[in-house]
């Protein structure tokens, strides 16, 4: 989808937010250059300039900024070997979760 079309602002952000939704992080510049269905990055540099400025993606953008944080939190933290760990942070965030409920309730 890389080709030169006139995207709307509108259209622009609806494809970013749902790459984001997809991949359940910010896209990267690879990200989107290697999905077909999405206008390229130059498109998005030329249109918006920093993407970090945009208003419409703040929330976004946000939200898988606070998830990497505190999934590279619970990796950090974690009581096996973190960095040679295979696990899905979303397992150990699952068993974080039942941990703290736990503690609260005693």
């Amino acid at each position: 989808m890389s080709q030169n079309y006139h995207y709307s602002r509108k259209y622009l952000i609806k494809k970013y937010v749902e790459k984001a939704e997809k991949i359940k992080d910010i896209p990267s510049v690879k990200n989107i250059e290697k999905d077909p269905d999405m206008p390229s990055y130059r498109t998005y540099k030329r249109r918006f300039g920093d993407l970090d400025k945009v208003k419409e993606l703040k929330k976004v953008r946000d939200r898988f900024k606070n998830k990497n944080k505190i999934d590279r939190l619970i990796c950090e933290f974690c009581v096996k070997n973190p960095r040679n760990c295979d696990r899905d942070v979303e397992e150990c965030k699952k068993e974080a979760d039942l941990f703290l409920e736990f503690q609260n309730d005693k």
